[in-house]
């Protein structure tokens, strides 16, 4: 019949209609309840919800008092009304001397020359490298330097990241704080990478992984390698690293066994545009990552963590990141979380303001020679009827982080201020070119170059400050 095929696909829909639509309560005879069987289940929206990464976090949305959500924005957003230059958003100081430790390198730089270092610890806001690449290239551009400072062994956000070209073996393992069965503690990043090694035998062969990194032609200060090093721990010798540069000849270097964070340091002479690791031992070891650093000037260090709401850090033993320092010498420790503990029904953040200064003073002791800075949420929106307004709970959360650079003796930067406060994330992913994605929580590249370009102005106009009363 010339209708059969109508007649088939009617049947197929009404068939998928009513597996989905079978009560759970249904009954075949004297049988068990029938299942629920929903074959499109995987295709069905998921209800939004705050990404929650610790018992505690689940513990206060349990406990949180709903907010009333509002039914329309207390403000029309402003689609428009970004400004192309930055209006400084002022670093606040809750003490004089707060950012002190970190102008006094800079402004030794200047006139010694050398290297000043930063620690940028972010959730996804930052990683792949976003707002640290163009706060990095805007130090660099000032006070020289080069090289993209810490690189990972694995990423799994390495296909998008513009500042370098990253690849590596399958073989290597990434374990982080955000997870509880850690056989090693991790680096200074809040990760840890391992190359298992299933050898049995002492006649087996040593096993091997390896990472390549290649150096990228946009940046004017990341266009080759004059310097990287290899840091690790445990090594169980056994145990070597070969590299070669710009796919010459392997040279090899053995790795020294050991408790203790160890790295090893290449000089590439000329300096090379490709560099390859292959590390070989008899037994699985911590290995914590590259960097790739030039002859003095900034260095900005990205250490991003999807996921991650901050309190995690406390679980860097601070033995490691003391150890850390001692290698690579920071003036700047840029603390910036928030997106991670949002949520519409939570108002009360007594919990992370006592965590989070425990964070705080835990890398004030690690890091003695810097100075702290606490960088408050952006804006988020949700959608309320059919607008997208300012998550309610985001204003709460940004002045409970103020508190906390306030408890510690921190500096603070408001970065919803920055954006524009209530209702700005609108205007952000509305604006052309994009600046934010739409999930009205991330930025884009555009946005995130706009974000840094605001720090920058706002750590630049407390550095003239500083640099004007030295001058009394």
């Amino acid at each position: 019949m010339r209708f059969r095929p109508a007649l088939v696909l009617a049947g197929a829909a009404l068939f998928l209609l009513s597996a989905v639509c079978i009560p759970f309560g249904a009954r075949a005879g004297r049988g068990s309840p029938l299942k629920r069987f929903d074959l499109i289940a995987g295709w069905r929206e998921r209800p939004a919800g705050p990404t929650i990464i610790s018992e505690k976090i689940v513990r206060a949305l349990r406990q949180a008092r709903a907010i009333p959500k509002t039914r329309r924005p207390a403000v029309i957003p402003k689609i428009v009304d970004i400004p192309a230059v930055a209006v400084v958003q002022p670093i606040e100081l809750t003490e004089e001397t707060a950012l002190d430790a970190f102008f006094a390198a800079l402004h030794r730089q200047r006139a010694e020359g050398g290297m000043v270092r930063i620690a940028y610890y972010g959730d996804s806001i930052v990683e792949g490298d976003l707002i640290t690449q163009d706060l990095r290239a805007s130090f660099q551009k000032d006070f020289g330097g080069g090289g993209a400072g810490y690189l990972p062994i694995a990423s799994e956000v390495a296909p998008f990241r513009i500042t370098v070209t990253h690849d590596f073996s399958l073989e290597w393992k990434t374990v982080s704080i955000l997870q509880r069965n850690r056989a090693f503690p991790v680096g200074i990043a809040g990760q840890v990478f391992v190359a298992p090694c299933p050898r049995k035998e002492d006649t087996d062969p040593p096993c091997e992984a390896w990472v390549e990194y290649k150096a990228p032609t946009r940046w004017p200060s990341l266009k080759q390698f004059k310097t990287l090093r290899l840091f690790y721990s445990r090594a169980e010798a056994p145990a070597a690293v070969e590299y070669t540069a710009n796919g010459g000849e392997p040279a090899s270097i053995d790795l020294e066994p050991g408790e203790e964070i160890r790295q090893i340091v290449l000089k590439f002479d000329p300096p090379a545009k490709k560099v390859r690791l292959t590390l070989r031992s008899r037994g699985a070891f911590p290995v914590y990552g590259v960097s790739w650093d030039g002859d003095g000037g900034v260095e900005v260090d990205n250490f991003a963590l999807r996921g991650n709401s901050g309190l995690p850090l406390i679980e860097i033993p601070a033995g490691v990141l003391q150890e850390f320092d001692r290698l690579l010498d920071y003036r700047l420790i840029v603390l910036h979380f928030g997106t991670n503990v949002t949520s519409p029904d939570l108002s009360d953040y007594s919990w992370y303001r006592a965590g989070m200064a425990k964070v705080v003073r835990h890398f004030r002791n690690a890091f003695p020679n810097a100075s702290i800075l606490l960088i408050g949420a952006g804006d988020r929106s949700y959608k309320v009827d059919a607008e997208y307004v300012t998550m309610p709970t985001i204003p709460i959360l940004v002045e409970t982080q103020r508190k906390v650079a306030a408890d510690t003796g921190a500096a603070f930067w408001d970065l919803y201020g920055a954006m524009g406060g209530l209702n700005s994330m609108v205007g952000w992913v509305n604006h052309k070119p994009v600046l934010a994605a739409l999930d009205y929580t991330h930025l884009s590249a555009a946005g995130s170059r706009r974000v840094a370009e605001f720090l920058y102005n706002a750590l630049m106009s407390r550095f003239k400050a500083y640099e004007e009363n030295l001058a009394r």
